[in-house]
Order: structure tokens, then C-alpha cells, then sequence
């Protein structure tokens, strides 16, 4: 059996893994901010808490972004988190290829009509993270933010409008829908209607 098992109870992984996070993404920031990077992950682990997410999901969702975007191994992550933990953030773990922003968005998209229940939740979790926080930076700074965008507001405006779609018929009974509907409400606030 997993290490996490024994753990879950009293959240140790959830805390081990804000430690590990903190080191992973130390010197990053959210994308043209001064926010540190770790609020993201944090922000994704709060959500998928209020879901009612278990504790390997919540610490997923901690962890969600160490394989894309830091030095972080896959072997060095299942060696702390165990497989299982390690099998959701490998789900989520999109590389880059040389296919351009448009291409690796379809490629995300695809990727994620076949991922497990738990990682469809901490994919709903980031995405709604992300645009929750291009909509506040919407409010204080206006239009300008989407130039901080590979796709511009346009692509943003394609890729959420898809996501809410893919989000829309997989997650159906599932612990992440109520999340599709707050995450839907983003969209028509920043885009219009889907």
C-alpha cells in the first residue's frame, strides 16, 4: 500500500507536499506579476479542498505544476509522494513541443478527455484558478492583461470556451462539476457566452 494512506489522516502529504512546492518553485512568479508562483498551487489545493477532494488529490493539486515547470524529476516526486500521487500530476503535465501555443492548447484539451476522475478535478481546479485570477487582473488593469498571452484574448477566448465544454460532458456526477458551472461563469463574464 501506498505511504499516503497512512499519512492521509492526519494531511501530513498536504503539508509535505506546500514544502516541497515552496522549494520546487522557489524564485518563480505568476506569469508578468510579482506574485509568487506557490499561490497558484495553493489556490488549486483550496479548491479541490472545498470540492471535497481526498487528501492525494488535494496534494496533487499541490504539486500539479512541479514536473512542467520546474527541475523536479518523476522519479524524485513517486520517491516522495508515491506512485498513485504521482500518476494524477503526470496526467496534468503537459510539455512543450514545437507545435505553438495554439498546438499545445489542443494538445492539453485532448489530453484531458481521457485523464481519471482525480485528475480531471485538479485540472478543473487549475483552470479555474487561472482564470480567476485573469479576471482580477482584468478588473484592476483592464484589457491590457491579454497581452501577457501567448493566444491573446482570443485564444484565451477559444481555449476556455473549449475547456468549459470538455469540463462540461466529463465531469457529469462527478466531485469537480460544481466547479464546471463557477468555471463556465468566468468565461461568459470574460468572453461572453459559450
Amino acid at each position: 500500500m501506498e505511504n499516503w494512506r497512512n499519512n492521509s489522516v492526519e494531511g501530513t502529504f498536504v503539508f509535505k507536499a506546500t514544502v516541497f512546492a515552496a522549494r520546487a518553485h522557489a524564485g518563480q512568479f505568476r506569469k508578468c506579476t510579482r506574485i509568487p508562483y506557490l499561490c497558484h498551487p495553493l489556490d488549486v489545493a483550496r479548491t479541490l479542498v472545498r470540492l471535497g477532494c481526498d487528501d492525494p488529490v488535494v496534494t496533487a493539486g499541490i504539486l500539479h505544476d512541479v514536473l512542467e515547470d520546474t527541475t523536479v524529476t518523476r522519479s524524485e516526486l513517486a520517491g516522495e509522494f508515491g506512485e498513485g500521487i504521482t500518476g494524477i500530476v503526470e496526467q496534468v503535465t503537459f510539455h512543450d513541443q514545437d507545435d505553438g501555443w495554439r498546438g499545445k492548447k489542443q494538445r492539453t484539451i485532448t489530453r484531458l478527455m481521457t485523464v481519471d476522475e482525480q485528475a480531471l478535478a485538479v485540472a478543473a481546479a487549475d483552470k479555474f484558478c487561472n482564470l480567476s485570477d485573469i479576471a482580477a487582473d482584468v478588473a484592476i488593469a483592464g484589457d491590457m492583461v491579454w497581452e501577457r498571452f501567448n493566444g491573446g484574448k482570443d485564444g484565451a477566448r477559444w481555449y476556455y470556451r473549449e475547456l468549459v465544454r470538455l469540463f462540461g460532458k466529463r465531469s457529469t456526477g462527478l466531485r469537480c462539476e460544481p466547479l464546471v458551472g463557477q468555471l463556465q461563469h468566468l468565461v461568459e463574464q470574460l468572453f461572453g457566452e459559450v
